[in-house]
């Protein structure tokens, strides 16, 4: 079975920081789930202003809590993080990991963008 990281997202992620760590995860042979507080889609965005695509949400918080999960990706931008910061729900998801031990990598900048 293949190793399965959370990408943790909402409203306002930056499109490089949320596709580009997803498709380099998947390359290797990583399952990828994007996780997000809400249900449906959310809408990343270029340079923090410019909406780019709409993703698909794999699951919300709560389901994503009793899955398998080997890490957690969090991609930035500013709203991203400044969002998932307040959410009490993905602090506690976050806390998870810690508890556990597993890996968080936190993206600031993607080189070239």
């Amino acid at each position: 079975m293949a190793l399965c990281v959370a990408i943790l997202a909402t409203d306002g992620v930056e499109e490089c920081e949320l596709v580009q760590p997803r498709q380099a995860l998947e390359r290797a042979g990583i399952r990828t789930l994007l996780v997000s507080p809400q249900k449906g889609e959310i809408q990343s965005m270029q340079g923090d202003v410019h909406p780019a695509s709409r993703h698909k949400v794999d699951a919300s918080i709560g389901t994503a809590a009793d899955m398998e999960l080997a890490g957690v990706v969090l991609p930035g931008g500013t709203t991203n993080p400044d969002k998932l910061r307040i959410d009490e729900a993905a602090i506690a998801f976050l806390r998870g990991f810690v508890a556990e031990g597993k890996p968080i990598a936190s993206i600031c900048m993607v080189p070239g963008h």
